[in-house]
């Protein structure tokens, strides 16, 4: 089935539900490798020798950037779990819940707006779909366009053309 002949509220679901998983899966790899990073900085062969071996110590720093992101990426999961999804139909400014087709250099990419995370990558129905944080550069620049659009993001300004806005 073509995407154009979906509900656009359906779409919306099945990509959301996708970047769930996806978000899911990756949640539980980094908190596979969160245990291991914690049980590395408590192991015996980590305990210092002497006052200059940092061994534990930056174990302990590697324990404590994966819990943190952990915790970040379960906001996130949170945050796309109680998201509200839109109708946005022709003319409406993008916000939150838009998905949004851009074009740039003649290809074309389609992403759901977000609060966060950004960058969740999915197929759905046969094509690619990304989540977008309107905290990322890009993100920030889509809010409030309207199909037709052009918007410039990213450390060497790429110009985005709006193509689509459901």
């Amino acid at each position: 089935m073509v995407t154009s002949q979906i509900p656009v509220l359906d779409l919306k679901r099945e990509i959301l539900d996708q970047a769930q998983l996806v978000l899911k899966k990756t949640l539980a790899e980094a908190k596979a490798r969160a245990e291991d990073a914690r049980e590395a900085a408590t192991h015996e062969e980590n305990r210092p020798e002497n006052d200059k071996d940092m061994r534990s110590t930056e174990a302990s720093y590697i324990a404590r950037g994966m819990a943190e992101r952990i915790a970040a990426m379960e906001r996130g999961l949170a945050k796309l779990s109680s998201l509200q999804l839109l109708s946005f139909p022709d003319g409406k400014q993008i916000a939150v819940s838009a998905l949004v087709t851009l074009e740039h250099d003649g290809a074309a990419s389609s992403y759901l707006l977000v609060a966060e995370p950004g960058g969740l990558a999915m197929e759905v129905r046969g094509e690619r779909y990304a989540t977008l944080a309107t905290t990322s550069p890009l993100g920030r620049a889509l809010l409030g366009q309207r199909e037709g659009d052009e918007v410039s993001a990213g450390p060497k300004a790429h110009v985005y053309e709006i193509v689509r806005v459901r």
